[in-house]
């Protein structure tokens, strides 16, 4: 009966790992977005007068302060094992940190991963949660593999991304607690350019 769950469970990931995605283009909406805050945004008068594209993009790829932390959309197997997250935590092998799991455990960790490119998505709050399933326990190294997980899982966000950032489908206010106090999840990612300046400034 235990198989039939887990197996339950490992359908369930198939379907939901990528429930939540993020997109490097702008819809005209967050176009009109984006132009209301350039506008708002005194320092960036002369930029916009003149039509500096690329000093207003700049502008918007600086890191936040203070800082706003949100779930990343990607996020490797070798990173999560190997890697040392944002608060120099890293992942422990010994004991029930992996080798001692149940294969029931260590086969819903695997699930978490494409067995392509080895990819998962931290945005996702099924995926957050099985994590901590597979890594449950209150005997060490466990509880501080759950805290590398939601550590290496999270990063600061640019001004751009701030701005279009969903704090409503998953309670969050961009800190690195708990839900209702942890990461927010992305809605645009990654770079901003002249393009999606031009799409803001172009409009009426």
């Amino acid at each position: 009966m235990q198989y039939i769950v887990l197996l339950f469970m490992l359908l369930t990931m198939a379907t939901v790992a990528n429930a939540q995605t993020t997109s490097n283009t702008l819809t005209p909406a967050q176009c009109a977005t984006l132009k209301t805050d350039i506008t708002a945004d005194a320092t960036l008068t002369t930029a916009r007068t003149n039509r500096q594209d690329q000093v207003i993009a700049d502008a918007y790829n600086v890191v936040v302060t203070p800082t706003y932390w949100v779930w990343k959309s990607k996020l490797t197997r070798s990173e999560m094992l190997y890697g040392t997250s944002i608060d120099s935590t890293t992942f422990d092998t010994s004991g029930t940190g992996f080798v001692t799991r149940t294969i029931q455990e260590l086969m819903l960790f695997e699930s978490l991963f494409d067995k392509i490119t080895s990819l998962t998505n931290p945005m996702n709050s099924v995926i957050r949660a099985n994590f901590a399933v597979a890594m449950s326990g209150a005997t060490a190294p466990a509880p501080a593999n759950r805290t590398h997980m939601s550590a290496i899982a999270r990063r600061p966000v640019s001004r751009m991304e701030r701005l279009f950032v969903d704090s409503t489908t998953q309670a969050c206010t961009g800190g690195t607690g708990n839900s209702p106090n942890g990461p927010c999840l992305m809605v645009f990612e990654g770079v901003a350019t002249t393009q999606h300046i031009a799409c803001a400034l172009n409009l009426p």
